[in-house]
């Protein structure tokens, strides 16, 4: 059972990892071809707002209708600026390799923190996979490799030379105390699973993913439609 759960625990963990790094990926490419074109249209409807109150002063609809596109837009422009400065961050697309879902799967197994003897243990598990998740979003195979040399040395060698060692259980309770860490885990990763599975933003990027099987790419039509959305924007501003 403790092998099982160990094997099940790095699977759920691997597929939790890709989920949301694909999310990210997704959510900064559809900003970058539909985000920018929503903070256009956003800007030239709050002007259009603005205009039209300054012609009708006194009805006071028309200026809460001005004020909430000006918010609206001004949400818009934060994001487009949020997502510009991402994009200079991000060196490369997520595209995980076998290889490298191979050795996250195997790290998550090994040095996960629901495995730790003790609190120190724990703490320097969680250090480890910490930086292998970082790791894996940035598909960095020798970084990973590294994170394995470390776990590899051993813990007392690598961290623990000068504390002293704690009061162990006896090995039938460690493994069932083992045993209902991982499980809890899995629970919280099953939840989290579902809720990210259940979002907006994971059903539209299903629905790209399923046009695009059928040589559409849904992206590129939204922004189509926005971009048409934009020019009759600007000729009622005009």
């Amino acid at each position: 059972e403790f092998e099982m759960l160990a094997q099940e625990l790095g699977e759920m963990e691997l597929e939790f990892a890709t989920a949301q790094a694909e999310l990210a990926e997704f959510t900064r490419l559809s900003h970058a071809c539909v985000g920018t074109r929503i903070a256009e249209l956003d800007a030239l409807q709050a002007q259009i707002a603005e205009r039209l109150a300054a012609q009708t002063p006194a009805d006071a609809s028309i200026k809460r209708k001005a004020e909430h596109a000006r918010a609206q837009s001004t949400r818009s422009q934060r994001e487009r600026t949020r997502f510009h400065e991402l994009d200079r961050k991000t060196e490369k697309p997520f595209a995980p390799s076998g290889e490298l879902k191979r050795l996250f799967r195997h790290l998550a197994q090994k040095i996960h923190p629901d495995r730790a003897e003790d609190e120190a243990d724990r703490a320097w598990r969680t250090g480890l996979m910490s930086e292998a998740n970082r790791a894996y979003r940035a598909g960095d195979t020798m970084v990973l490799q590294e994170i394995l040399r470390q776990w590899q040395n051993g813990y007392e060698e690598s961290n623990c030379r000068n504390h002293p060692a704690p009061q162990k259980k006896s090995a039938a309770q460690e493994m069932e105390r083992q045993i209902r860490q991982m499980q809890k885990r899995l629970a919280e990763i099953n939840e989290q699973l579902n809720r990210l599975l259940a979002s907006r933003l994971y059903e539209l990027f299903a629905a790209v993913n399923m046009a695009r099987s059928r040589n559409r790419d849904l992206l590129q039509e939204m922004a189509e439609q926005l971009d048409a959305q934009i020019i009759e924007a600007r000729l009622k501003l005009e």
